[in-house]
C-alpha cells in the first residue's frame, strides 16, 4: 500500500510538472502562427537578421510588427526587381520554404500614416542582389502587394523595408502571406 501511494504521488507530480512546462515544445513559428501555449502570448514582428528572421511554417500567415528601431540590412535592389531600388529604410525579415508547385502573395499594409513602405524576395536571405520581386507602389499609410507567384524551391527571405532612410521609413504595419507551402511530413510509419 505504501508503494503504491509513493508511486501515485510521483505519477502526479511528473503530470503537473508536464503541464506547468508545455510551452517549451512550441517553437517560435508555433506561437506566430496562432499555436500558443495556455497563457502564453503571441510575438509579433519580423527578425533583425536572417539567423533571427521567424519562419513562416504554413499558409495563410499574418503577423503585425513595426520597423521603429530596426536596422537597415538591406541598402539597394537591382533594378527591374521592384519599382525602386533604393531601400534605406529600416527592415525586418521573415523566411518562407518552397517546395514543387507552391505558390505565395504577399501583402503589406501600412498602419502608420507617415510610413512608406516597400516589400520584395531575395532567394538568399541577405544578398540583395539576389532580389525576385518586389513591391513599392504606394504612398505612405498605403497597401504593398506582391501577387501570387510560383518561387523556385528553396528557402527566401521576405523584406518589410522602405525607399526612405527618414522619418516615413519606418512604422507599424499588418502583414499577410497567402498560397500554398511544401506539406512538412513529420511522422511516417509502416505497418
Amino acid at each position: 500500500m505504501k508503494h503504491k501511494a509513493i508511486f501515485a504521488a510521483v505519477l502526479a507530480s511528473s503530470m503537473f510538472a508536464g503541464m506547468a512546462s508545455a510551452d517549451q515544445f512550441l517553437t517560435k513559428a508555433d506561437e506566430r502562427n496562432g499555436v500558443l501555449s495556455p497563457g502564453g502570448n503571441e510575438v509579433t514582428g519580423g527578425g533583425a537578421s536572417c539567423g533571427t528572421a521567424p519562419v513562416i511554417g504554413s499558409l495563410p500567415f499574418a503577423d503585425s510588427g513595426t520597423t521603429v528601431g530596426a536596422s537597415n540590412t538591406v541598402g539597394s535592389i537591382p533594378a527591374g526587381c521592384s519599382n525602386y531600388t533604393t531601400v534605406a529604410g529600416p527592415d525586418e525579415i521573415y523566411l518562407f520554404t518552397t517546395g514543387a508547385g507552391a505558390s505565395v502573395g504577399v501583402s503589406l499594409d501600412a498602419t502608420t500614416a507617415t510610413y512608406d513602405p516597400a516589400i520584395y524576395i531575395l532567394s538568399t536571405c541577405g544578398t540583395s542582389s539576389t532580389c525576385v520581386v518586389g513591391a513599392d507602389a504606394t504612398l505612405a499609410g498605403g497597401i504593398e502587394t506582391i501577387a501570387a507567384q510560383s518561387f523556385a524551391p528553396g528557402t527566401y527571405g521576405l523584406y518589410v523595408d522602405s525607399f526612405y532612410s527618414t522619418a516615413a521609413g519606418s512604422g507599424a504595419y499588418d502583414l499577410s502571406v497567402t498560397g500554398t507551402l511544401p506539406v512538412e511530413v513529420t511522422d511516417f510509419s509502416v505497418e
